[in-house]
């Protein structure tokens, strides 16, 4: 599994249009949490890792739409 950066992070966020806060409750974990693997500053687990990279296959599939 390909790990995901902070870029991306935000970049699926905004795809989805969707809070800090908001993401942080799909993928089970805190705002501040969110924000840090926003900013870089920590990186996911890799349970939030998964999540996160199933995230990003169902969107990648509904831009191929």
């Amino acid at each position: 599994m390909s790990s995901i950066t902070a870029e991306e992070i935000r970049q699926l966020r905004e795809t989805l249009g969707r809070t800090q806060e908001g993401m942080a409750a799909i993928v089970e974990t805190s705002q501040v949490t969110w924000s840090r693997w926003e900013r870089g500053e920590s990186s996911p687990m890799p349970v939030f890792a998964k999540k996160l990279e199933k995230l990003r296959r169902i969107v990648a599939g509904r831009k191929e739409e």
